[in-house]
């Protein structure tokens, strides 16, 4: 069942990307949603190589690189241009990726939680979610751009 999530919730996490892709004008918003697509397919293939296929390592380092970065690139452009007062948006998304590799850099170091329990991925998807509820909630507010897509 988690697997099927994983699956489907890069499936679903493509479109949102692509849709939030075709909503910026942003150059640095555009390489951000290429490091998230990125990072949504390898969500995906997390879920088609569970543990403990030898592939499982490689392809959830590379999701959460992806997703860090992604969020990380979205947020400097937030910062860096600070479009309709986005520069808190940005900051925080930023913050948000620096912590996510700090609590890996915690764990591998300290050995922080019970056996089998990586905190960082929950640090990882809470980034993730800030970012895209944060996105929704500022791109759709009015009626979609469908031109673009």
């Amino acid at each position: 069942m988690f697997n099927g999530a994983l699956l489907l919730g890069g499936a679903l996490g493509s479109g949102f990307v692509v849709g939030a892709w075709a909503e910026t004008d942003n150059p640095v918003h555009t390489g951000g949603a290429f490091v998230l697509l990125l990072a949504m397919v390898f969500m995906a293939l997390v879920g088609m190589f569970p543990i403990p296929s030898p592939v499982h390592a490689v392809v959830a380092v590379a999701f959460f690189v992806f997703a860090t970065l992604g969020v990380f690139v979205w947020g400097a452009g937030d910062f860096v241009t600070d479009a309709d007062g986005s520069r808190v948006r940005g900051a925080a998304l930023v913050v948000a990726a620096v912590v996510h590799v700090a609590s890996w850099f915690w764990w591998l170091l300290y050995g922080w939680g019970a056996p089998g329990i990586a905190l960082p991925e929950l640090a990882g998807s809470g980034m993730l979610a800030l970012w895209a509820l944060w996105v929704s909630a500022d791109l759709w507010a009015g009626p979609p751009d469908t031109l673009m897509l």
